[in-house]
């Protein structure tokens, strides 16, 4: 069936087909069209042929594509977005004309022109037949959209990369890395310099961060840059959803230069974290909502009848996997450890004087433990697991 689709030039219709279902973005207003994320249902059939061209495309990316972009792209991730942007802001605390400026793109995955997309694969040196095939999912693709359990009339679909596609993630961060490209090299655009390294940009996929200086030149610069790439990419972004970050204290309160951005006097939200101009204040910003939902979860939890074994379960199943992402994007002090410790003892024991120590109930099974999981143990490994890929992947 494959064979004979790519010698017509064609899928069948089935395969064109998708079904877009539309998912509320966290903390959006659900009356906004613009607050959901439409998430394409694709045929299995088609889903296979993603992933094999997804699987053959995946190992060349690193190569393809910059350093800073760490979206979709093997032995790189998110963790190193974050750090560098808290580096930054530490080695450069109170710099005047500093800012740091976070995009909001709109509806980036479904803004992307094909013509365009098609023009630029050639340059990566994708052709002949694999780009053959990634034109045949992309000739007369039909969506329809449902609302409430019933499906809409069919869609021609005339630009964008599906999201919910395996190959998806992959084309757009080849389509968005030239616009990366240009301002890398943008001589009116000044990025922030530390020791003999300027860093500009930062990306994870439609998430993208600049580093700048010499704000009167480089704002201008970067807008008119997106405004031209955006005529033949696609790529918009939302202005008043952007963030600038100024650096300094005074210029927070008082910018040195008018922009069309929002700013972000107490920060922003960047893949998930909150970031803050005192360095000193980010674990407060992240940890402590985290610790309050921990603490409304145990509070329900501690008036149902659950064994001690099925404590240890939740914590393991549930209240761990909420840290594990900050535990290896956030440094923490020692004192967090010993409040979590509390918290976790008390629901263990049901309020009760515990009957032997943590440390005993950390063992294995078989040395008389009951494998509930060390907190700080786990952050030491998130620690590691940075480090191991900074020496091994060279990023």
């Amino acid at each position: 069936m494959f064979n004979e689709s790519f010698d017509i030039g064609n899928l069948p219709p089935t395969l064109r087909l998708a079904t877009v279902t539309l998912i509320l973005k966290p903390g959006k207003a659900s009356t906004d069209c613009s607050s959901y994320r439409p998430i394409s249902l694709m045929g299995v059939d088609t889903k296979i042929l993603c992933k094999v061209l997804a699987k053959s495309l995946d190992p060349y990316v690193p190569f393809l594509v910059h350093n800073d972009q760490n979206g979709f792209v093997r032995s790189r991730q998110g963790f190193h977005n974050i750090r560098r942007v808290l580096n930054i802001i530490h080695c450069n605390y109170n710099a005047r004309d500093n800012a740091l400026l976070s995009l909001d793109a709109r509806q980036a995955f479904d803004r992307i022109e094909w013509p365009y997309l098609f023009n630029v694969l050639p340059r990566y040196g994708i052709g002949g037949k694999f780009l053959k095939w990634i034109q045949l999912l992309y000739t007369g693709p039909v969506a329809c959209v449902r609302t409430n359990n019933n499906l809409s009339s069919q869609i021609t679909l005339e630009r964008s990369t599906r999201q919910g596609c395996p190959l998806s993630p992959l084309l757009f961060i080849l389509a968005i890395e030239p616009l990366a490209i240009s301002i890398r090299n943008e001589a009116n655009l000044s990025g922030i310099t530390i020791g003999d390294q300027e860093h500009r940009i930062s990306l994870y996929a439609d998430d993208v961060i600049l580093f700048l200086s010499k704000l009167s030149t480089s704002i201008p610069a970067i807008l008119q840059l997106i405004n031209r790439f955006g005529k033949f990419l696609g790529y918009n972004i939302n202005d008043t959803k952007s963030s600038i970050l100024f650096l300094s204290k005074e210029e927070r309160s008082n910018p040195i230069i008018r922009s069309p951005f929002f700013n972000a006097i107490e920060g922003f939200t960047y893949l998930g974290v909150k970031i803050t101009p005192q360095i000193n204040k980010i674990v407060k910003a992240n940890y402590d909502p985290l610790m309050g939902k921990v603490r409304e979860s145990i509070e329900k939890w501690t008036t149902m009848p659950i064994s001690m074994i099925g404590r240890i379960n939740l914590i393991k199943m549930v209240t761990l996997l909420k840290f594990l992402y900050l535990f290896q994007s956030l440094p923490l002090p020692k004192h967090f450890f010993k409040e979590i410790n509390k918290i976790l003892c008390r629901f263990i024991w049901n309020n009760r004087k515990p009957r032997f120590s943590l440390r005993l109930l950390y063992l294995p099974y078989d040395s008389s433990g009951l494998q509930m999981p060390n907190l700080q143990w786990y952050y030491w490994a998130a620690q590691l697991r940075c480090a191991m890929f900074y020496f091994l992947t060279q990023s």
